[in-house]
């Protein structure tokens, strides 16, 4: 927490200092201002957590100074300290959000409950906001949810930059070590970094991860973080393959890199697929991505999967199929979506993975569940 002090009379402004230095932590910081206006500048500059601060002062009081303290921190915590009767200030401190009182002369043990009580309340408010930043930036990420940049300001955070990259990991953990690249936002519970376009920042950090069976995903450097969610996500599938490395960057793995393309071929395959479900999807056109002979890659992906392509490829879609038309998607709809020419010729290729047609393989699971 960020202290500032401020009392006209020298020796009782550095007393409550001295005072709280005694039972504060270490390391927090504590400054003194002997005025309103040296205050307000140092509140223009320096963050600042809990405004102490006397109500009678020279040529500005101490209401005067929350009022114009509050337009650079707007949830700055206010004590006020007074030798007058509290209930001439009470509509006025009310108004201005005061969080406590302290009546002079004060001891060190009603300093420090008063003190307790405005950082308890800090605490609890700044654990909410942290919640509410990391609910939006989750929905930014998956919904697609326009970013709030002040939110950050609001939760004590730098803004983020314009260019932004997105990792992900495989496995919840709590022992992420310090980012030190110059800006991140961490949110272990939905397991990313939301970082700056800082490629090397970004091997440094996973290098120091301390678990070896995590993998991650990395997304481009951009501005749309539902599509860098995506690519991260993608990457991230790709990572967890076997014989793949710890990490995999988007961009190696899906855009400059096509010798990678070529050296992991049917993961690469698996992916696009997982990736395009729903969609209609040749041989030909998996191909022409990786730049490869139609034989020659038909030949590679059933040495290394155990299948052809066309039967896991048939698979991957019947089984989004069932999916949809469990959720009440029509078979026609179904059919449309895959490329297939009709229901009918959809519905033979259901058969070929599932033994019977959509309909009676629906009604038979329904009556599974229901016994």
């Amino acid at each position: 927490m960020n202290y500032l002090v401020v009392d006209d009379e020298v020796a009782i402004c550095q007393g409550t200092a001295q005072r709280l230095r005694r039972f504060l932590p270490q390391g927090e910081s504590i400054v003194c201002a002997f005025n309103a206006e040296d205050a307000l500048m140092h509140i223009r500059t320096s963050p600042v957590d809990i405004l102490i601060t006397d109500i009678r002062m020279g040529e500005m009081d101490g209401l005067r100074l929350i009022e114009q303290a509050r337009e650079y921190h707007p949830e700055l915590a206010c004590i006020v300290i007074t030798a007058y009767d509290i209930f001439k200030y009470a509509q006025q401190a009310i108004k201005l959000e005061v969080k406590d009182f302290l009546v002079k002369p004060y001891g060190e043990s009603e300093l420090r409950e008063a003190v307790e009580r405005v950082t308890a309340g800090l605490q609890k408010a700044q654990r909410q906001q942290q919640a509410l930043l990391e609910r939006h930036v989750y929905e930014a990420l998956t919904k697609g949810e326009q970013l709030d940049r002040g939110l950050f300001a609001r939760s004590r955070m730098k803004e983020p930059p314009e260019s932004l990259r997105v990792v992900v990991w495989n496995e919840q953990e709590n022992q992420t070590p310090e980012w030190t690249g110059e800006w991140c936002f961490c949110d272990r519970e939905h397991q990313y970094l939301l970082i700056g376009d800082e490629r090397e920042a970004v091997l440094q950090w996973m290098q120091t991860k301390p678990m070896d069976l995590l993998r991650f995903g990395i997304s481009l450097a951009g501005s749309n973080l539902s599509e860098l969610w995506k690519q991260a996500q993608q990457a991230l599938r790709i990572s967890t393959y076997e014989n793949m490395p710890r990490w995999v960057f988007y961009q190696d793995a899906f855009e400059d890199e096509l010798s990678f393309r070529q050296d992991h071929m049917a993961l690469w395959a698996m992916n696009y697929i997982a990736e395009n479900a729903g969609k209609p999807i040749s041989m030909e056109e998996v191909c022409a991505k990786l730049h490869l002979n139609y034989t020659y890659f038909s030949r590679q992906f059933k040495q290394q999967i155990g299948v052809s392509f066309s039967g896991y490829l048939l698979k991957c879609q019947m089984q989004w199929a069932l999916e949809k038309m469990k959720k009440g998607m029509r078979v026609n709809e179904v059919a449309d979506a895959l490329g297939y020419g009709s229901a009918d010729s959809f519905c033979k290729a259901f058969v070929r993975v599932f033994g019977c047609a959509p309909r009676h393989y629906l009604n038979r699971q329904r009556k599974e569940n229901q016994s």
